[in-house]
């Protein structure tokens, strides 16, 4: 009966301890979805103002993306582990059907328009993944026995690159959706949609390779244009001039 009491007073605690935290991780939920957004808008010159991001969806978006990608990468952190001892060729025939899901997750989970270059992109944060697994495996126990003013260095110093990796994220973001929506005249691209407008920037269209010029940019109403759905091989950014 004690035992009971005191597990029930625990569960109590952690329930108030958990309750003022969440208005915090919102709070960092949604300056993350900022420096993503501000990296996508500094990209194609949009005034972050007219995009009135919805903060709310985005943190549901959010947290479905940690999941999905906790599902495509938990593989690669436990292969760390084994890493750390003598692979044989069936831990390394695992290790390769491992990627090949991974692929296939990231097209499913992230609809994206897979080429060469994504896969081998992939290849190489399996890869990170891999080495961070690695890394944080064999340097545990130094890191346990660290001061917290050399804890909060080592966060400090992550925190600069995941932050730089957030807006980078955002900037190329354009690149790589798996269909866009162009206007009759194949002169603009929506870049971003609200309630009831369309962001469109200019384009140039050339064979199967879609060029921003950034060169002008409209707000309209969704009900006075006609899209269109578009596949293109490749996709570049371009500086105004």
């Amino acid at each position: 009966m004690e035992n009971k009491t005191s597990s029930n007073q625990n569960y109590k605690y952690s329930l108030k301890d958990f309750v003022p935290f969440m208005p915090i991780a919102f709070a960092i939920l949604c300056f993350i979805i900022f420096i993503y957004w501000k990296g996508y808008a500094n990209n194609l010159g949009i005034n972050t103002n007219s995009m009135n991001i919805p903060y709310k969806e985005n943190v549901y978006m959010l947290i479905l993306t940690f999941i999905s990608s906790v599902i495509i990468f938990t593989p690669s952190f436990l292969l760390s582990k084994q890493s750390l001892k003598k692979m044989d060729k069936m831990e390394i025939l695992i290790a390769c059907i491992i990627f090949i899901l991974n692929l296939f997750c990231s097209i499913y989970f992230f609809s994206t328009n897979f080429n060469l270059y994504n896969l081998f992109l992939l290849f190489i944060v399996y890869i990170l993944l891999t080495a961070i697994g690695v890394f944080l495996i064999s340097t545990r126990p130094s890191i346990n026995n660290c001061s917290s003013e050399i804890r909060i260095l080592i966060i400090f110093l992550c925190l600069i690159p995941t932050l730089l990796l957030i807006y980078d994220t955002g900037k190329d973001s354009i690149k790589y959706q798996a269909t866009y929506s162009v206007t009759e005249n194949n002169k603009y691209v929506v870049v971003y949609t609200t309630q009831d407008k369309y962001i469109l920037n200019s384009v140039l269209i050339k064979d199967n390779k879609l060029i921003f010029t950034n060169k002008t940019q409209l707000i309209v109403n969704c009900n006075n244009v006609k899209l269109t759905k578009r596949k293109f091989q490749e996709v570049e950014v371009r500086t105004p001039n």
